[in-house]
């Protein structure tokens, strides 16, 4: 009998029973996608890009971390309702962080 016959021939451990016995794992009946865009002034592309990710079908949040963009992106960002999106920025000292709300 070879290694492999030998482990296989072992008694597993209750861990193993449990998680072989489960159908769905809890977290997988509706599975929450999680979508990280970093932008960096992207003003004439991020209403296509959250648009398209927007028109998915599975169940999602969507996070906007702005690099300081200078060019009205913020701005955008700041329009849409909080359930919809997250956005979050970090710039240098002196200009302003947000967190959207």
């Amino acid at each position: 009998m070879n290694w492999l016959e030998t482990e296989l021939q072992k008694p597993r451990s209750k861990a193993i029973h449990c998680s072989i016995g489960r159908r769905h794992p809890p977290g997988l009946e509706n599975p929450k996608v999680s979508v990280v865009i970093p932008v960096y002034n992207e003003k004439n592309t991020i209403e296509e890009i959250l648009r398209r990710v927007l028109d998915a079908t599975v169940r999602r949040e969507v996070i906007i971390v702005d690099d300081c963009s200078s060019d009205g992106t913020r701005q955008f960002c700041k329009i849409w309702p909080p359930e919809k999106l997250k956005a979050i920025g970090k710039c240098p000292p002196g200009m302003a962080d947000f967190p959207l709300k």
